[in-house]
């Protein structure tokens, strides 16, 4: 992801038992205005996606009268075909698809067909409890998605002036980085590094009652390796290219404390986190870092997967 060329912005046109509606959601209206907004920025081509989940009576209407699925089909690629007007108002090339299917699957299914460097959706804010037991589009971009994901909130701003990446100084860490100095380059945001460092052996040596002078050495090491690793990860041609260096912060915080309090203090539009899909059970317990925080963040987030990711997903 070198620069933003094909942008995928998955539409929900969907709104409570209505499966195309006169008005888009506030978190679908956030999501293809960042979309314009960006793609105006790094003159990229919008396509965008809208995938109708039919219910079991929906199917059943339509095997007893096709023409009951007609108005709605049209609807739907009526209220699409807006969208790319106004792209193209704004000199923005565009284009649109229409599917059937769960959302996340189809936006999945798009992505391995084309060409595409970023999938942009909406999401509103869902609390923990129900994220385990419904799970989301947004969600499930997250953890299966090949390309980056950039989940907007719907009271987020806009504009992005300044954002945050959030490495643990691993292959995917870098990964984010790049992706991130990227993104402040297309959007001429400032850029913010964040690594909390962590003391993984300070436990045991304090259980082992080692003298405090060896644990506060223990500590200075840990934070020049820390140091060093990031130096290391902004040694790259992205971070090169940005107008202004990246201001760098360390934190003895867990990762989700200090990526909350670097939102608050250095207000904070956008967090670009690598992450890490786990499969069956431990996925469910443990998650990871992205997946945790992302009910509770006020800004938006941008998923950035390893490059030897594996989609669990088959071309259709």
């Amino acid at each position: 992801m070198t620069r933003i060329k094909n942008i995928l912005v998955g539409i929900d046109l969907s709104q409570a038992d209505r499966l195309v509606a006169s008005e888009i959601s506030a978190a679908n209206r956030h999501a293809l205005d960042k979309a314009l907004w960006l793609a105006k920025h790094a003159s990229a081509k919008l396509t965008f996606i809208s995938a109708l989940e039919l219910s079991a009576h929906t199917q059943h209407m339509i095997e007893e009268d096709p023409r009951n699925f007609t108005d709605v089909d049209n609807n739907a690629m009526s209220v699409l075909d807006e969208f790319v007007a106004q792209a193209k108002a704004e000199n923005i090339a565009a284009e649109s698809r229409l599917a059937y299917g769960p959302a996340w699957e189809e936006i999945i299914n798009e992505v391995l067909k084309g060409d595409y460097d970023l999938v942009i959706v909406g999401t509103r804010n869902l609390s923990s409890v129900r994220r385990l037991l419904m799970g989301s589009t947004a969600m499930k971009l997250i953890r299966y998605c090949p390309c980056p994901v950039w989940v907007t909130k719907p009271d987020s701003e806009t504009d992005t002036t300044s954002i945050l990446v959030a490495t643990d100084l691993s292959k995917i860490g870098a990964s984010a980085v790049k992706v991130a100095a990227v993104m402040a380059i297309a959007e001429e945001a400032e850029l913010h590094v964040l690594h909390a460092v962590e003391f993984p052996m300070e436990r045991h040596l304090r259980f082992a009652q080692v003298v405090q002078e060896e644990i506060d050495k223990y500590r200075k090491e840990s934070q020049e390796e820390a140091e060093e690793g990031i130096k290391k990860q902004l040694e790259c041609e992205e971070v090169a290219a940005l107008d202004q260096p990246p201001q760098v912060h360390f934190s003895t915080s867990l990762p989700e404390t200090a990526i909350f309090e670097a939102i608050e203090n250095h207000n904070i539009d956008l967090v670009v986190m690598g992450t890490v899909a786990r499969g069956g059970l431990t996925r469910w317990l443990i998650g990871n870092t992205a997946e945790r925080i992302l009910p509770e963040l006020p800004c938006s987030v941008l998923a950035v997967k390893p490059d030897d990711f594996k989609c669990p997903i088959k071309p259709e």
